[in-house]
């Protein structure tokens, strides 16, 4: 069964992303799937790592930094580390031209001058969740970018991940509100030339650039909200362990990600012991101990397209290695 039977017949969606509890193998399957859509598929690729502990460098064994990098050996195919620092730093000068709103020297001072804005910067960028908020800026710039037919996401533990995934409402939240503030300010400048005919501020021009700015910027996220929320153009799968915690926790993010209206399309069961592990008492102990947690699986994502993934006798690290993976998540 080939990836497009996998999913349904006509389901390509270009976004693809892979979340879970830490070490369940999110980066392996990702991994797989980008080499599969780039080789069997011949489609351009890039596979991105949000999260801050990378590991696609290991998975594919070569360096890989915070720009597009050529995967060796597979054509079509690139991916990106996201640096955490770098991006964060990038985020905080992007929001740095936000709330730079007036060119009023004295509105300025009266919300606090330069040295609030440069308070507001540090706590910024050491405040929680400023990984996340950062990975997903640069989602936006990626959804902008046409050189790619597929982007695969390898995410960051599902807190974290369920965090990115609430960002667009948080942004929204906040560009209404700039918009609201800034209408206001827009008022008080007016009002005050209205009084004081020589008091300074902005033309009308000025006024409306950055109001269609911020009106830009809250069109982009919904957007991207639409974009997540579309099951023709996204695809989140969830991966698991045949183990009790890593169940439960997917079944948790399920819901979430029910409530954001994420489509999730695969449960993927990675690292379950062959059923010819009879040889051993503890494989076969194993073994009736995963066959329990299988019919889980089977009761809380039945709706679902679940895939199991074989516990393989060798770390999953290469090329090689990465592309039985994809044969047994995609292949025959």
């Amino acid at each position: 069964m080939g990836i497009r039977e996998r999913l349904g017949g006509s389901r390509d969606p270009r976004y693809l992303f892979f979340g879970g509890k830490g070490g369940v193998g999110k980066t392996t399957c990702a991994a797989a799937t980008a080499v599969w859509l780039a080789e069997q598929e011949g489609k351009e690729v890039l596979v991105v790592s949000t999260d801050p502990a990378h590991s696609l460098s290991d998975s594919f064994d070569q360096d890989i930094g915070s720009e597009p990098t050529p995967i060796e050996g597979v054509e079509g195919l690139k991916a990106i580390e996201i640096d955490p620092e770098k991006a964060a730093e990038e985020y905080v000068e992007t929001m740095r031209r936000v709330y730079e709103m007036t060119d009023d020297e004295s509105l300025k001072e009266m919300f606090g001058g330069e040295d609030m804005l440069k308070e507001q910067e540090e706590l910024l960028k050491s405040s929680p969740g400023i990984d996340e908020a950062a990975a997903f800026q640069k989602f936006m710039e990626l959804m902008r970018d046409d050189s790619y037919d597929a982007i695969v996401f390898d995410t960051a533990p599902t807190g974290h991940t369920l965090r990115f995934l609430s960002i667009p409402d948080t942004l929204e939240r906040q560009v209404k509100t700039m918009i609201k503030v800034r209408k206001t300010l827009r008022q008080v400048s007016r009002m005050l030339k209205s009084i004081i005919p020589f008091a300074g501020g902005e033309d009308e021009s000025e006024e409306d650039e950055i109001l269609d700015n911020l009106e830009r910027m809250k069109e982009e996220i919904e957007e991207v909200r639409e974009i997540l929320s579309d099951a023709s153009q996204t695809a989140f799968r969830l991966v698991v362990t045949p183990e009790e915690m890593a169940i439960y926790e997917a079944r948790r993010a399920l819901r979430t990600l029910n409530h954001y209206e994420i489509p999730v399309d695969m449960i993927i069961v990675n690292k379950v012991m062959p059923k010819r592990a009879e040889e051993c008492e503890f494989c076969r102990t194993r073994r009736e101990m995963e066959e329990k947690r299988l019919k889980l699986v089977e009761k809380y994502f039945g709706d679902k397209d679940i895939v199991q993934i074989p516990l393989f006798a060798k770390e999953v690290r290469g090329l090689e290695r990465i592309r039985e993976v994809a044969e047994v998540l995609y292949g025959e």
